[in-house]
């Protein structure tokens, strides 16, 4: 279970530093924080990009505009401006923690590591870099090391729910879930209405076995959540009752997941997997079918398409299914392609 929340922090304005910089240049950034801060952020830029035609080597002009692209979600634009940032500056802090946050949203986890890491080492101390560096390093299943690091987030700033979710995802991962679920639980009490953390609660609930408190979270976060979210809540509130051997109530779940979106594999992966169980063979085959044409790389389509057509005893097909899932990386397939439907 990987659940994920990334969190856009606002990133102050670096000021200009003591740089042998023209006057002309500091002038021109002087008023490009100043419209900034009246919220002219396009102003802003344009001010920077004249400070830096003026003076090319003017750091803390490209700094500031990484950190008003990454704000607005320009991530790839943020990157270019804070690597062209510390070519100029190779010793400021925040230039490797905004490189290390821009890395980490283009999904090059390795460089935004080692960038927020350096930022650590040459003096850098915020909860935000640490958090970054932790997120890193989850996502490279470094799950010690970002234990480490978010604890050192949540030490400098125990308000944040974000903090206290990453950090319940590594203990997850580090199958300490006992710590996962209080972590969760203190990230609602701080955002009590962040409804992917039902979706957490309910998944460590269910490990623990305390169905009850799972199918609660699972109850509470459809009952809040937007209709996007609504589908996650159902397909879990459909593997919640299908794990629990009810058919009917998975299948009303799988079905009011499917009214709300008719072309995801999953949910027509997760069909088949009920039809299969009530004996509806052909059923389960179709859907495993439309779940393949619209995604070919569900190999629980196929696994679960080989069981349907074994039982149909279409042979061939079954034991083609359960080879492609197989290559695919489902271990379990491998116990069938080894039984005697597929040896005879």
């Amino acid at each position: 279970m990987k659940i994920f929340f990334l969190m856009i922090f606002l990133l102050p304005l670096i000021v200009c530093g003591q740089g042998s910089y023209s006057l002309a240049a500091k002038k021109l950034f002087k008023d490009a924080q100043s419209e900034h801060k009246k919220g002219n952020s396009k102003a802003a830029v344009m001010l920077y990009q004249k400070c830096i035609d003026e003076d090319s080597i003017f750091s803390e002009a490209y700094l500031n505009i990484s950190i008003i692209e990454y704000a607005n979600e320009s991530y790839k634009s943020s990157l270019a401006n804070s690597i062209k940032a510390l070519e100029y500056n190779k010793v400021q802090s925040s230039v490797y923690g905004q490189l290390g946050k821009s890395y980490f949203m283009m999904g090059n986890y390795d460089s935004s590591s080692y960038h927020l890491n350096m930022a650590i080492i040459l003096g850098g101390d915020k909860d935000s870099d640490f958090y970054f560096l932790a997120l890193s390093e989850t996502n490279q299943k470094d799950y010690q090391k970002a234990k480490l690091n978010v604890n050192k987030a949540i030490d400098k700033n125990a308000a944040n729910s974000y903090y206290y979710v990453l950090r319940g995802d590594v203990n997850f991962e580090l199958e300490d879930y006992e710590n996962a679920k209080l972590d969760y639980e203190k990230a609602l009490s701080l955002e009590p209405n962040n409804t992917s953390v039902y979706k957490n609660l309910a998944n460590v609930s269910m490990v623990l076995g305390q169905s009850e408190k799972a199918l609660e979270c699972i109850i509470k976060g459809i009952d809040v959540a937007s209709i996007e979210d609504k589908i996650g809540f159902l397909i879990l509130q459909g593997n919640y009752y299908h794990e629990q051997g009810d058919l009917e109530n998975a299948e009303k779940s799988f079905n009011q997941a499917y009214e709300l979106n008719q072309v995801s594999p999953v949910i027509l992966t997760n069909q088949a997997a009920v039809m299969i169980d009530q004996g509806d063979f052909e059923g389960a085959i179709e859907k495993c079918t439309q779940a393949l044409e619209l995604d070919g790389t569900q190999t629980e389509a196929y696994f679960n398409r080989g069981i349907a057509n074994e039982m149909l005893r279409h042979t061939d097909e079954a034991c083609s299914d359960w080879e492609e899932a197989f290559i695919m990386g489902a271990v379990k397939a491998e116990d069938y392609l080894n039984s005697p439907t597929c040896n005879e």
